[in-house]
Formats: structure tokens, sequence, C-alpha cells
């Protein structure tokens, strides 16, 4: 798996040039902390920046060694997590799941670790930094570890480790930013109202949608079924997509935020797609432009980023198009799918590797719901990670905050975020 971004070289290149100032020591694998380890116990890292320390040491070839010190860390394996995750001193493999949270394979994501504590308390154990699963259906993958003779980027199967090696996720490790599209361009994501009337009225997020006044977006599109948001420029605005009952797609691109009309011209950008409840636009690649996704009778669903562009199957087995959402749960800009089942259950699947055949790489239940018209997925902080809106029978727009991103049930309590919304269906979470 890979995160959408990664430390700048220029920024890099001078924190590893700072560190190697610092130069070496010789100390036993168990030693006290090194006080020239940077940073602090407590200092967060992202995972794209995990990612880059560790290729860092694999690019330079960092030999293995027990005693001697790079950048101030052991040039051991746990010496070499600590490196990549930024602490303070150098755990052992013993004492190194104290820094970390035990995880299931299901919620490995680049910058956690497998992990091998030795039964023998004499012995040594191993430790290896995740990049991401090598296919599909997550049977190898890739790590970075420090290992006889120097670091190394190296793939493995899952089935010759999983016994021995269990996934831990550190403590100060956090996902990256990755800023959203809303239609005001903030990355909350604001409401729409489309009335039977055909006015479509917006709501700016100002911590929820009970203060703000409404504006009058459009008019003539009393059909929420043909109406699709999505940023399709990659400015950070939400752009409208209207599918016209001639299989139409057309796009008013936003040039002035959450405004009165704020549209600045229209183009058309797909024809024949005749059943508006089959598409749907998300952000698959992390690009910061979304995808045109249809959902054909066969259950099978195909992705493309452009016209010129081939359509790729990302998905099959998916017969209700009212059951299939795209949000981005994990935080990384890359949307999951997510189906409600005829359970209530609602199973996330895990979007590893981008816009690429079938890239889930691993699946959880987050919630359970009855009704699928009343689940709406949106950012409602600005963290990148879609939150949970339920729409209440009586009009209540109830959110649950994604705290935790891409993991069972991630959601932290409810907050009423808005009132008088009474049908769910022309309720559009933008």
């Amino acid at each position: 798996m890979t995160v959408k971004r990664t430390l700048p070289a220029a920024v890099l290149t001078a924190v590893v040039a700072a560190m190697t100032l610092l130069g070496t020591s010789s100390a036993g694998a168990d030693t006290p902390p090194s006080s020239r380890a940077e940073g602090n116990a407590m200092t967060e890292v992202t995972r794209s920046e995990v990612l880059a320390r560790a290729r860092d040491w694999v690019a330079r070839a960092v030999p293995y060694s027990h005693v001697r010190h790079t950048d101030g860390y052991r040039q051991d394996c746990s010496g070499f997590v600590a490196m990549a995750w930024r602490l303070r001193d150098n755990p052992s493999t013993r004492t190194l799941p104290a820094r970390a949270t035990r995880i299931g394979k299901d919620e490995l994501r680049a910058g956690d670790v497998l992990l091998w504590v030795n039964p023998d308390p004499t012995g040594f154990g191993h430790v290896r930094v995740f990049d991401r699963w090598a296919d599909p259906d997550r049977s190898a993958y890739w790590v970075y570890e420090e290992t006889p003779v120097q670091a190394v980027h190296r793939e493995y199967r899952w089935a010759d480790t999983a016994a021995e090696y269990l996934p831990y996720r550190g403590n100060t490790v956090v996902d990256d930013p990755v800023p959203g599209a809303s239609l005001s361009g903030d990355a909350r994501a604001d409401l729409v109202h489309v009335r039977p009337d055909g006015t479509l009225l917006g709501r700016l997020n100002d911590n929820g949608f009970t203060t703000s006044p409404d504006v009058p977006l459009d008019s003539g599109l009393p059909d929420p079924a043909r109406l699709r948001f999505a940023d399709l420029s990659g400015d950070g605005r939400l752009d409208l997509v209207h599918i016209g009952e001639d299989g139409t797609l057309r796009v008013r691109y936003n040039g002035n935020g959450l405004t009165t009309r704020p549209w600045t011209e229209e183009v058309v950008v797909g024809t024949r797609f005749h059943d508006p409840d089959r598409v749907y636009f998300a952000d698959l690649s992390g690009d910061g432009r979304a995808e045109l996704i249809v959902l054909h009778r066969d259950g099978t669903l195909r992705a493309r980023s452009g016209a010129d562009r081939p359509w790729i199957v990302i998905g099959t087995g998916f017969d209700d198009p009212s059951r299939v959402h795209f949000a981005d749960l994990s935080g990384d800009g890359r949307a999951e799918l997510v189906h409600h089942e005829a359970t209530g259950d609602l199973r996330a699947r895990y979007n590893g590797n981008g816009l690429v055949a079938a890239p889930w790489t691993g699946e959880l239940v987050i919630g359970n719901e009855p009704d699928p018209t009343r689940v709406k997925f949106g950012d409602l902080n600005g963290d990148g990670r879609a939150d949970l809106v339920l729409v209440r029978a009586d009009g209540t727009l109830v959110a649950r905050y994604n705290h935790k991103g891409f993991t069972s049930q991630p959601w932290a309590g409810e907050t009423v975020v808005g009132r008088g919304f009474p049908d769910p269906v022309r309720v559009i979470l933008t």
C-alpha cells in the first residue's frame, strides 16, 4: 500500500543531513536510549514520513549492526523502526510493543510494523516496517527492514510469516493530512437541499448546518437522483454534474465556492448514461480529481479517469446501486468502497492501491444501519476522513465523527448537525 504524499525531497535531505552530523556510537542491542536520537518520544510522525525515512536507509544501504549507530539510531531492526517512527530512544523488539497498539491484518497500513518477539528471553526478535500489499488478495506484502547485510525493501508471503509476525501500529504514527473538496473549498462537507420545485439550496458547514443561511445555487433541477457533486477540476471546490434524461453528463464548474449560482461554465463530459442511479463520482486515485464510476446491470463496477482513458473493473457482485457508497474513510485521499448489505451492515473495503483493477486490500464492518437512503458520508471537520451522517425520520441530521480512520466502528458518539430535513433523498452531503 502507498500513501498519497511523501516528505518533500529537499526537506528529507535537510533532515538526513542534520542527523548525519550527529555521528555514530557503539552500544549493545538493548542498551539505554541514545541521547542523540532526534525528536521526542511522543513526537508524531506521518505515514509518508515513516516510509520516506525507511527508504532513505535503504537508499544509503545502511549496514546491519547491533552495536553501531547511524543518525543516532542503532543499525538493527528495532533501531530501524525507532528511526522511521522518530522515537527518541532505541527500544528493543521486546520493549517496542509498549510504543504501539496491536491491530489486525485488515487494518495494516503503510508505516505500521510486523513484529516477532522471540520466545527465548535471551534471544533477538525481529521487526519490519509495512509498506503495502503486493496483490489484491493480500497474500503477499512489501516491507522495509534492517537485516543482515543491510537495510532492504523486500517482499514476503503472508502465509510464511503470519504465525510469528504480528501487526502493530505506532502510537505516534498519524495519517497524512489530505485536504478534501467541498462546495466552499474549505475541505469541510457542506449540505445541499434539493427542493421539490427544483431549487438547490446550499448551506455552509459552520460546525454543522443549524445556523448557516440557505444560498440559492441553482434552479430547475427537481430530481436529486440526477445530481452529483464532484471535484472534476482538482481545485478543491465541488462541481455540479447533471445526468440528463438523454443520458448526457453535463458539468457546471464551480468557480466561486458556496455562493449564489457559483458556476462559471457548462461542459458535456459524457453521453449514454441513461440510468442515473448507477452513476457515481469519487477520487479513487488520490490525485484530487474525481473519477467516473458506473455500476453495470451485471453487478460490475467500472471506473475511469477521463474520456480518453480505459475503463477499469474495480469490483463485481453489486446488484443494488442504492447500497453502494464511496468515501475516504482512511484519510489518505483515496475513496474506499462501502457496501450497505441486506443485514444493515456497512462493509467497507480499503482502497490500498488507487485506480487499478480491484484496488481493495482489506474489508471490515464499520457500522449497521437499516435504511440505506438515510446513510450519508462526508468529511464534516476537514480532517480528511469521511464521517457518517444519518438522516433521522424526524428530519434531524446526526453525525458520527470518524476519529480512527479505516477501522471497525471508527465513530465517536453522535452529534446533531442539522434539523428540518425529513426526506433523506433530497439531502446531499457535499
